[in-house]
């Protein structure tokens, strides 16, 4: 798989410069709560609290900033493509740790996250990386794993590793395909 940053840096310096995105920061910040990092902590991966200290950093960068309101029980902020971008790669690099560590179960919600993110960022290259974790799931034949991490992403709104203008052309083509008459 890819390495644990797999943003470009021509990507990242783009949406550092674009206009900030508005998003759920319960969400979209996704990371390990108290109960998880101790089983990490006992595990011995130490190495986790890096990414998950820094998920946590951005997190209260965007939520801390002047562009935050709450509608209905939600806080939804500003997000800069820099924040967004920081943030999947960290959250792509912890799972990526969880795994490799045999906690397939601590990842999961971490990859969706990430994700997500990559998509709304219209990386789908990235993205698809992480659906590409099933496929090594499904190659090692752990089946169910796989089964589980598809459910996991699928259940994650906007986690898709295909661009938003190709989804808008695949619904155009089969409405086109459903209304077509026979000759």
């Amino acid at each position: 798989l890819a390495p644990p940053h797999v943003v470009l840096p021509e990507f990242a310096r783009l949406h550092m410069k674009a206009e900030p995105k508005q998003v759920d920061v319960e969400s979209t910040f996704t990371s390990l709560n108290d109960v998880e990092m101790q089983e990490v902590r006992t595990k011995g991966l130490s190495e986790v609290e890096g990414p998950v200290r820094q998920i946590a950093a951005v997190r209260a960068k965007v939520a801390n900033g002047v562009d935050c309101t709450h509608v209905k029980g939600r806080l939804l902020c500003a997000a800069t493509g820099g924040d967004l971008s920081q943030l999947a790669t960290e959250q792509f690099q912890a799972a990526q740790m969880l795994r490799k560590a045999g906690l397939l179960r601590l990842s999961r919600p971490l990859y969706a996250a990430a994700c997500a993110v990559f998509a709304q960022l219209h990386n789908p290259t990235n993205a698809a990386l992480i659906w590409d974790v099933g496929l090594g799931l499904q190659h090692e034949g752990r089946h169910q794993e796989a089964l589980d991490f598809y459910a996991a992403l699928r259940g994650k709104q906007g986690c898709s590793p295909f661009r938003p203008t190709a989804l808008l052309l695949g619904d155009r083509l089969a409405e086109v395909a459903r209304t077509a008459e026979l000759r």
